[in-house]
């Protein structure tokens, strides 16, 4: 009982002290929610051993990052995943941040997009932003992970072309980029490449998305997969002419194809912090699928999205 008493106590002065340095180094933002929340990154801050100067970037990090993303599609367990990020981060163990290109090139063959990749250049130039204000205030990367499987509408472009060159050449296109929008050093990977804990994904997953492996699939997971089909079947029947069948079996392939690529990344990229920047809103959360509900990949889906569409969640 009195081991209780002074664990309740230490935790009291140790809640008090954070409460403290929060009005002392942030006076702007010493009220809810704003308050609690950067009264727990001080603490977990205090537990790395961070010192004032370290909180104090760390905290408006944290105050940027959080204004960024779409309010409701930043639960409660993301936020503790970027607090532990950002506190953790180091010049020898950056923040990274992670976002995805779909093959915009092979969409083009068929004349669903742009041989230029207008869309990459402009989601590359976004990222280049996040990542240049992130590295303001703590050390920061990015990488790309291109989206070399569960590729849409595999059958009519595989007819047209040879894909594998086409994928060589849009990630070619993608270096040309990152050197015209000076972000040389940004790591650009396959998903093929990748590995979680099945495996390689490119042994687990084909092109079209078909996987050799059926991961349980929770109900909480079976609602985010409903919700990002219904936010993509009229633009699947608009764009290719696919009947319902065909675009929900697609959904839920890209669905655990998003799921196994989340869990990689979350396991093989350290300090990963996904910035979700597709039309697709409601697809931002397929990357947790197979992640611990307690402890997902932090995902950050952009305000910017919902200039043309409002997020279902």
């Amino acid at each position: 009982m009195k081991e209780n008493m002074i664990t309740r106590t230490k935790s009291v002065e140790t809640t008090k002290e954070a409460s403290r340095i929060c009005q002392r180094l942030f006076p702007e933002w010493s009220k809810p929610p704003f308050m609690g929340e950067l009264q727990n990154l001080i603490l977990l801050g205090r537990d790395q051993d961070l010192d004032e100067s370290q909180i104090s970037r760390t905290g408006m990090w944290w105050m940027w990052a959080r204004g960024l993303g779409i309010e409701n599609t930043i639960t409660r367990e993301t936020k503790l995943a970027l607090w532990k990020t950002a506190t953790v981060a180091s010049p020898n163990n950056p923040i990274n941040i992670v976002t995805t290109r779909s093959p915009e090139l092979l969409h083009a063959v068929i004349g669903n997009g742009d041989p230029s990749l207008p869309r990459s250049f402009s989601s590359l130039e976004t990222i280049r932003d996040i990542g240049q204000r992130s590295n303001d205030f703590i050390p920061t990367e990015i990488t790309i992970v291109f989206a070399d499987k569960a590729i849409d509408n595999f059958e009519k472009i595989a007819a047209s072309c040879n894909i594998q060159e086409k994928i060589e050449e849009n990630i070619q296109m993608l270096r040309k980029f990152c050197l015209q929008l000076r972000i040389p050093n940004a790591g650009i990977l396959r998903i093929s490449d990748l590995s979680g804990l099945l495996g390689k994904l490119g042994n687990l997953i084909d092109e079209t998305g078909m996987t050799i492996v059926h991961p349980t699939i929770s109900p909480e997971g079976w609602k985010k997969i409903e919700i990002a089909h219904k936010g993509s079947i009229k633009s699947q029947q608009r764009e290719f002419n696919w009947n319902e069948l065909h675009s929900r079996e697609h959904n839920l392939h890209l669905a655990t194809t998003m799921g196994l690529v989340g869990q990689a990344i979350k396991q093989t990229i350290p300090n990963a912090v996904m910035v979700h920047n597709e039309a697709f809103i409601e697809r931002g959360a397929l990357n947790n699928l197979f992640t611990p509900p307690n402890d997902p990949l932090p995902v950050i889906c952009l305000n910017d999205l919902l200039k043309n569409k409002k997020a279902k969640l």
